[in-house]
């Protein structure tokens, strides 16, 4: 039977509802097929091929499945060769050289593993690896010229980039200059590099300008790839820019988190990116999910990968593994893939031939229907509360989630007209250089959280000038909304909110006893003794260094909140949140992202003002995985809608609650200012 309570969401019309119906069981057969391909996503292993004991290397390679590792100290650099063989490995390594240098060597291998050679300086020494090869190191010195970087090109050469910006073109048999081309580079420029691929890195810009270069060493740009302002850059053998800060790596367009800091980072032609860090093991990163652990591994381990080998070494040994990848699709996973095509196919006839039978006038009444739908969808102030969220307030089992939307009704800003305020005090004080403001412009058209993401982290030195914008912004004085005073009535067991300003402690003393941010003390034993608390997840106005200023700057934050994350957790498992004033995509991205209990048995109600059908997939998802309802109002009408709910809620969840009117003296508005 269905439930009462819950606004319609499915349009009128018969015809409709069929279409609606099969576009569902579409749905439906689409979501059984992500489910079941779950499963045919890149999976990697590494099996350990060889082991080599002793201190770790600052660079390593395994061409033809030999341990090449060179390390470097002050004035003099090291290589050493172990032989081709499985498990552990000799108790010595060949020492092939050990020179005196000028500076930290790059050093670079032939993909074939016939010779290694190091650049430093105004230098090049290049060693065979054969092992017959007679025990000598050829060196040219480049005069005049300084070298920043080498790499290893079919033919038997090297291709050696100037900082004067020209590239030679050299045989690594015998040093011999085979041409010279140039290079598109300036001399104070930043290079990076590996095999044939290099870029250069421009720190202001956070752009990486890549290049390839062909068998006769001319390179070619092959684009330019952006990453987040602080990031360390590097590029892989086959072209893939990343990108490090802290405990996350970028990678086209998408932020991979690692267990920890990360320290080195290999990326897989076929995909996978691998990393190791202030950790223990190898972990494949996986976006934002949690990273899989592949191996073990020393904290701070360096990784390389070439091949289908990766190098690990760290500790006191250095490992090399095979990279076992397994294959997109499984039988099974096929097999499911050919059934719902097949499944998909037949639907679709039938689609169509449902749209020749009913001809024009279906398809007039399908919009009709959708019409009529999209606004039947949505609340009215008749719409009678949940009787489950009813009995919740009556157990005293409510918790009170305030949104953004909340406050727009006293006249602040929600996060979307913040970022307008933001962009334009920005460009009046001139925080953005024109290819900044050009990035935040194109972020903006992905979304108000895309934007305001790059905001904070391409202007980071702006920070403090950021948060002192926010706390006058949200500092300014207000009116307590119609909502207040509806919310005031409720009893709610406790508060939580995403916004700044203070509207909520000014409900009188009980709403600001106990007040916590993230970083406070005391909200765990506040929670279990049942005393009402309010928490500040973005922090306090009062006190600047609580403040958050993106989301991400939040749930980065929450991976560290230990007893408060497991706290807000047990509260959401056990007690009916009411969320009020947050769209539902913003309540999705905030539950997730703070790591919510999927699959809680409890019932919670978000209750918000919504402009357009864009809600109902995150409605969808809401409820799927959160257990969350949607109460919708039209955004134009909330401001009037939103409070005679609440009334009505309150009537029926505590009758004997006292009127606002007679509340205590605290509340008048002069003092409460």
């Amino acid at each position: 039977m269905p439930d009462p309570n819950r606004p319609l969401l499915i349009p009128a019309s018969t015809g409709t509802r069929v279409l609606f119906a099969t576009i569902c069981l579409l749905g439906s057969l689409g979501g059984v097929l992500a489910a079941l391909a779950y499963e045919l996503k890149l999976n990697l292993s590494l099996a350990a091929e060889t082991r080599a004991a002793g201190p770790s290397y600052e660079w390593a390679r395994s061409p033809g499945g030999r341990l090449i590792g060179a390390r470097s100290g002050p004035g003099r650099a090291t290589l050493e060769i172990w032989p081709a063989a499985s498990g552990p490995l000799p108790s010595a390594a060949r020492q092939l050289w050990s020179h005196e240098t000028r500076g930290k060597p790059q050093w670079i291998v032939d993909p074939d593993g016939a010779w290694a050679a190091w650049i430093a300086g105004g230098e090049l020494r290049v060693r065979s690896l054969a092992e017959a090869a007679p025990d000598e190191t050829r060196m040219i010195e480049f005069s005049g010229k300084t070298a920043a970087l080498a790499a290893p090109l079919p033919g038997d050469a090297i291709s050696v980039i100037f900082t004067d910006g020209t590239a030679g073109l050299y045989s690594a048999a015998t040093l011999e200059l085979r041409g010279a081309t140039k290079v598109p580079a300036a001399p104070a420029d930043q290079w990076i590099g590996e095999g044939s691929w290099a870029g250069i890195w421009r720190s202001r810009a956070s752009t990486v300008e890549i290049f390839e270069a062909d068998s006769s060493g001319n390179w070619t740009p092959r684009g330019v790839s952006r990453l987040p302002a602080g990031s360390r850059p590097a590029i892989s053998s086959h072209g893939a820019v990343t990108g490090t800060l802290g405990n996350r790596v970028w990678k086209d367009g998408a932020w991979h988190r690692a267990p920890g800091q990360v320290r080195s980072v290999a990326v897989r032609r076929f995909g996978g990116i691998l990393a190791t860090g202030d950790f223990d093991g190898v972990y494949l990163l996986n976006g934002e999910d949690r990273p899989e652990k592949l191996a073990p591994a020393a904290p701070y381990s360096l990784l390389s990968i070439a091949g289908g080998r990766l190098v690990v070494s760290g500790g006191a040994e250095t490992v090399v593994h095979r990279i076992r990848g397994y294959e997109l699709f499984t039988e099974r996973g096929r097999l499911f893939v050919y059934g719902s095509a097949i499944l998909s196919g037949v639907l679709l006839l039938y689609l169509v031939a449902l749209f020749l039978r009913l001809g024009a006038k279906l398809w007039e009444g399908i919009f009709d229907g959708l019409r009529a739908g999209g606004a039947r969808s949505f609340a009215k102030r008749n719409t009678p509360p949940p009787q489950r969220l009813v009995d919740a307030f009556r157990a005293g089992a409510s918790v009170l989630w305030a949104g953004s939307g909340l406050s727009a009704q006293s006249g602040h800003p929600t996060w979307n007209q913040l970022l307008d305020k933001l962009e334009e005090t920005a460009a009046a004080e001139a925080w953005f250089p024109p290819d900044v403001a050009a990035s935040v412009r194109n972020a903006r058209r992905q979304g108000d959280d895309a934007a305001l993401e790059e905001i904070v982290h391409r202007m980071y030195e702006r920070r403090a000038r950021m948060v002192e914008f926010v706390c006058n912004i949200y500092g300014l004085p207000a009116q307590l909304s119609k909502a207040h005073y509806a919310l005031y009535r409720l009893p709610f067991r406790a508060c939580i909110t995403t916004n700044y300003d203070n509207m909520l402690e000014r409900l009188g003393p009980e709403w600001n006893a106990r007040l916590f941010t993230p970083s406070s003390r005391g909200y765990e034993t506040a929670v279990k003794e049942g005393k009402f608390s309010l928490l500040k997840l973005y922090g306090d106005l009062r006190d600047p260094d609580t403040i958050k200023l993106c989301p991400s700057e939040l749930f980065a934050a929450a991976e560290a909140w230990g007893a408060l994350g497991e706290t807000l957790r047990a509260m959401f498992e056990r007690n009916s949140f009411l969320f009020v004033g947050v769209s539902p995509e913003r309540l999705l991205a905030d539950l997730r992202g703070l790591g919510f209990p999927n699959g809680s048995e409890t019932r919670h109600w978000v209750v918000t003002g919504v402009q357009d059908r864009g809600w109902a997939r995150a409605s969808n998802a809401l409820r799927a995985e959160f257990g969350v309802e949607v109460i919708p109002f039209r955004s134009r009408e909330v401001d009037i809608e939103l409070p005679l709910w609440l009334d009505d809620l309150a009537k029926k969840a505590a009758p004997a609650a006292k009127p606002l009117a007679s509340a205590d003296p605290w509340y008048v508005e002069s003092k409460a200012s």
